[in-house]
């Protein structure tokens, strides 16, 4: 793992998985809650 992040790193053409990242939209209202449930449960669990 640290190899492949490594290699990543140096090399000389971008990224494109980072590069679409950017292209995703914004979640809409329930998204968001959904996003808020998942983590508030996470953190519960831990």
């Amino acid at each position: 793992m640290l190899k492949a992040m490594h290699s990543a790193a140096h090399s000389s053409t971008p990224n494109t998985q980072w590069q679409d990242l950017t292209k995703l939209g914004t979640p809409n209202s329930v998204q968001w809650d959904n996003l808020k449930t998942q983590l508030d449960l996470v953190l519960l669990a831990l």
